[in-house]
C-alpha cells in the first residue's frame, strides 16, 4: 500500500514538473516568435533620414507629390519634406523612399 501511494506521488511530481517546463517552453517559444514577428512585420511609424533620401515606414497616405514638397500623413500627424528634385524611389503599401536635395523635414 506505501509503495503505491509513493509511484502515485512521483508520478504525480513528475506530470507537474514536466507540465510546467512545457508550458514555459511554449511561453519562450511565443515570445521569441512575436519579436521575430514585430521585426518581420513593422507596424509602427519610423522615418530614417540618410543623406539625400529619407525612408518611411508605416505611412498611411500621400498627400502631395511634387518636385519641391511632398506631404506624407501617418497615424500620429503630417510630414512635409521641403527640397528640390524630390523624387520617389520606392513605394510599397507602408513604405515609401523618397530621394533628393532636402532642405527641411517638418513634423506636424
Amino acid at each position: 500500500y506505501k509503495s503505491e501511494n509513493y509511484l502515485v506521488f512521483i508520478y504525480t511530481t513528475y506530470k507537474y514538473t514536466f507540465s510546467s517546463h512545457l508550458i514555459n517552453f511554449i511561453g519562450d517559444t511565443m515570445k521569441i516568435i512575436n519579436k521575430f514577428r514585430s521585426y518581420i512585420l513593422e507596424d509602427e511609424f519610423s522615418m530614417n533620414v540618410y543623406k539625400d533620401k529619407i525612408d518611411i515606414i508605416n505611412y498611411t497616405t500621400i498627400g502631395q507629390i511634387d518636385t519641391n514638397k511632398m506631404i506624407i500623413y501617418y497615424d500620429g500627424g503630417t510630414i512635409i519634406i521641403n527640397g528640390k528634385n524630390l523624387t520617389l524611389l520606392k513605394m510599397l503599401d507602408d513604405e515609401i523612399l523618397i530621394s533628393g536635395l532636402i532642405n527641411n523635414i517638418e513634423l506636424k
